[in-house]
């Protein structure tokens, strides 16, 4: 005898902070036209991508035949997969090991947990640092920590990235949309 969903949807935490983030994208387009004309143009693109964005993570998180058929979404994120770096110098395991699963999975979690909290952290700091210097100075810190402190990259690729993300924002905000930041 099989037993039968009698719910299509789940609510899972997933599904709370996907309706969390779908309120804050939606406001964020609405108040959008409150602004004039010329000023409303980027918070209502990033508030409609990112509503829509959400919408399709909502289904596929509390509709799961839904989300089977959305395979362009996953689970996956910063957060979630380790770095392809960290994998090769892991040792190996014995795939076969039946109780490997549950002990890792178990041990990860609170792994994860701290990962968010360290990211938190790192906003926080880059949020004070916007208060206190140039933004072109706390992009560019907060890149090159970021990457060299959570992405474990090398030092050189850390200030790579670093040159091009703040030569990008020098180009768009300075450059071509005129703004005094």
């Amino acid at each position: 005898m099989t037993s039968v969903n009698k719910r299509p949807w789940v609510v899972t935490d997933a599904v709370v902070f996907d309706v969390l983030l779908l309120v804050f994208f939606v406001t964020f387009a609405v108040t959008s036209f409150q602004y004039n004309v010329r000023a409303r143009s980027i918070p209502l693109a990033i508030g409609l991508l990112g509503g829509a964005m959400m919408t399709l993570q909502l289904l596929a998180d509390a509709l799961p035949r839904v989300g089977a058929r959305l395979r362009f979404i996953s689970q996956g994120g910063l957060l979630s997969r380790p770095n392809a770096l960290a994998k090769r110098r892991e040792p190996v395991t014995d795939a076969l090991s039946s109780d490997a699963a549950p002990v890792e999975k178990a041990a990860e979690e609170p792994v994860t947990w701290f990962r968010v909290f360290r990211m938190v952290v790192w906003l926080f700091g880059f949020i004070a640092l916007l208060a206190w210097t140039h933004y072109l100075i706390a992009v560019g810190v907060f890149t090159f920590l970021v990457v060299v402190g959570e992405a474990k990259e090398s030092w050189v690729r850390a200030l790579i990235l670093t040159l091009c993300v703040c030569g990008s924002f020098y180009l768009l905000f300075n450059v071509v949309l005129g703004a005094q930041l």
